[in-house]
């Protein structure tokens, strides 16, 4: 059986993130960078749906699309542009284009016209295919591999990511666990969604509009916390939610205290005035010797009731969630609105880039780059910028990527505005521009072409030129 979706992208990393997704919800997907080859799979396989850029060098989308309908003439086709005129919409809609999204797209929008068009492998009882995207669980869960989540938890987030698989699946048990206990311990890598997720427990438990204290696992006084906390439970305009913090900084004798605080917790006949801790630890080392001093009573609290949640960067379709989400408020607030637009280079770099720091690093990175870009469009200049000077370590590779893009765009630009003087023959402009014509075969068009001065892609260049 052929695959359902047929994803074309020049933009290796754009087309990389589109195949995450749709694999994520576990749609079969042919991913290619090529046009042409992507005509080629339309005449060798069937496919349910095609998802195309606009804007490639080799072949723009309304010349894909037209072809594609020569091929088959009913298939829904969507564009994915970063920008497209009136004319260019006016064009693609006179071919019967199925649907127009601008980059970037809300990742559930997208996911909606797609399922009208395509169903996911596991609807369809096709779960051992070779692109089902399954994920390991989570300490707690059944040894089953898991290929879909069963979501009970609210449709609408108000404020933890849940595109990526694995984030419903930490989502899911997130729920479970805080409609049952008042105790959970996770593993978050530096800088994640902690605050995010104290927030969106609060908000399931209706303490949406009030604010959550954050405790600190050093230098705990059990009468003076406890104290703290009576005070929390008693005050209707705080949140029940207490987060818990440094553990990894505390010493034994503060473990204890919190071992403590949460057995009293957990004992307690008013379940009105429970508390729940949402407690960040990174090795369960660190509480055994606390645990030990009740018994080992918290051992099977703490098994059942542990999650971990994956770094940012292997969920990369949540951080484009995050980022469609944070990028225009931070924009709106220096009241530069149209700034909220992502060039094609910035996407590539954002979607590249490691994030040690996960979703802290990225949002102090979107919002520092709105603060000094000084174009209409947010470039990769702009979010570069932020990353070194905060001491980013950005690859070589990704550097060179980006300047051949540039380069080439430019390139073409040149030799554009030649042939608007000399004619369409692609050797014609090529002589007038002072270059061997014979750069270019007879059937090759001036998007075929390599750079000419490929020479001037080396690591001391500038990774962006504005």
């Amino acid at each position: 059986m052929g695959s359902d979706i047929l994803v074309l992208d020049d933009e290796k990393s754009y087309a990389d993130m589109l195949n995450s997704l749709l694999h994520e919800h576990n749609f079969k997907v042919k991913t290619t960078t090529e046009p042409e080859e992507a005509l080629e799979a339309l005449r060798e396989g069937s496919y349910s749906l095609v998802v195309s850029d606009y804007n490639m060098p080799v072949m723009q989308g309304a010349e894909f699309l037209e072809k594609a309908r020569h091929i088959n003439p009913q298939i829904p086709v969507i564009i994915v542009s970063g920008y497209m005129d009136t004319p260019e919409l006016v064009k693609v809609a006179n071919l019967g284009v199925t649907a127009v999204m601008e980059k970037p797209f809300d990742a559930q929008v997208f996911l909606k016209q797609v399922n009208k068009y395509a169903s996911p492998l596991c609807d369809r009882q096709e779960i051992k295919d070779e692109n089902t995207n399954c994920v390991e669980p989570t300490r707690g869960e059944s040894d089953l591999m898991k290929c879909t989540v069963n979501k009970t938890y609210p449709d609408s987030l108000g404020y933890l990511a849940d595109v990526h698989l694995s984030s419903q699946t930490f989502i899911q048990k997130l729920w479970d666990i805080t409609q049952e206990k008042n105790t959970l311990f996770v593993d978050l890598p530096k800088g994640s969604e902690f605050e995010l997720m104290v927030r969106e427990v609060s908000r399931w438990k209706e303490f949406d509009e009030k604010p959550s204290h954050y405790l600190s696992a050093k230098q705990l006084n059990r009468r003076r916390t406890e104290g703290l906390l009576k005070s929390i439970s008693d005050d209707n305009n705080l949140s029940n939610i207490v987060g818990v913090i440094d553990t990894d900084k505390a010493s034994n004798e503060d473990l204890i205290c919190l071992v403590n605080l949460i057995k009293s917790n957990e004992q307690s006949l008013s379940s009105s005035n429970k508390l729940t801790y949402i407690i960040q630890i990174k090795d369960r080392s660190l509480i055994e010797p606390a645990t030990d001093t009740n018994g080992g009573e918290l051992n099977a609290l703490y098994d059942e009731n542990f999650l971990i949640l994956k770094p940012l960067n292997e969920r990369i379709t949540d951080l484009a969630e995050y980022t469609s989400r944070y990028l225009p408020l931070f924009a709106e607030k220096e009241k530069r609105e149209i700034k909220s637009i992502l060039s094609p280079e910035a996407i590539r770099l954002l979607l590249n880039y490691s994030w040690p720091g996960n979703f802290s690093e990225l949002l102090n990175t979107l919002r520092r780059s709105v603060m000094i870009a000084s174009h209409d469009t947010l470039n990769a200049s702009d979010i570069e910028t932020i990353l070194i000077r905060d001491g980013g370590q950005i690859t070589n590779g990704a550097r060179a990527i980006d300047l051949a893009f540039y380069l080439k765009q430019k390139q073409l630009h040149y030799l554009n505005g030649i042939k608007e003087r000399v004619g369409d023959d692609p050797k014609t402009v090529l002589s007038a521009a002072g270059e061997d014509p014979d750069n270019l075969n007879d059937n090759m068009l001036l998007d075929d072409l390599q750079l000419l001065y490929p020479n001037l892609l080396n690591e001391n260049m500038p990774s962006y030129l504005n």
